[in-house]
């Protein structure tokens, strides 16, 4: 997998992202840009991979053979801040600590059949979370 500076017009490859992985979505912390998150599967397995120094190295900070159809995303205040969305099942994990550690946080109305469809998703301010769903938004408030 590859990274590439648009502006630049530049491509490097992202380290320690296994060859033949499916990069599923990328997400840059808003705070600092050297953050990234990088979903990609490989294997039947998702990975989730962290880099701290713009994608020239990556750490894999969760594994899971359940998550299909992930959504991942960075809180906009504070980098060490993640969400995993499990689209397939409604399970959400939260990590506080920059993905050393992740707890479900699935509220039940996040769960089929309540939100039969989740579209998207989006950090707010201080760990909080907005999820677009059928049929509506649903907020997960900050811990």
């Amino acid at each position: 997998a590859s990274i590439c500076d648009l502006a630049e017009q530049t491509c490097s490859e992202i380290g320690g992202i296994p060859a033949g992985a499916r990069v599923n979505a990328v997400r840059c912390a808003p705070s600092n840009s050297d953050v990234i998150l990088i979903s990609a599967s490989v294997d039947g397995h998702l990975a989730i991979h962290l880099s701290t120094d713009g994608g020239s190295t990556t750490t894999e900070i969760l594994r899971s053979s359940s998550i299909t159809r992930p959504i991942i995303e960075i809180d906009r205040d504070d980098e060490d801040i993640f969400f995993v969305l499990n689209r397939s099942s409604g399970t959400l994990h939260r990590s506080l600590d920059r993905g050393a550690t992740f707890d479900d946080v699935s509220p039940e109305n996040l769960r089929p059949p309540a939100a039969t469809v989740i579209y998207n998703m989006a950090a707010g301010p201080g760990g909080s979370l907005y999820a677009l769903a059928h049929p509506g938004l649903i907020v997960l408030p900050a811990p």
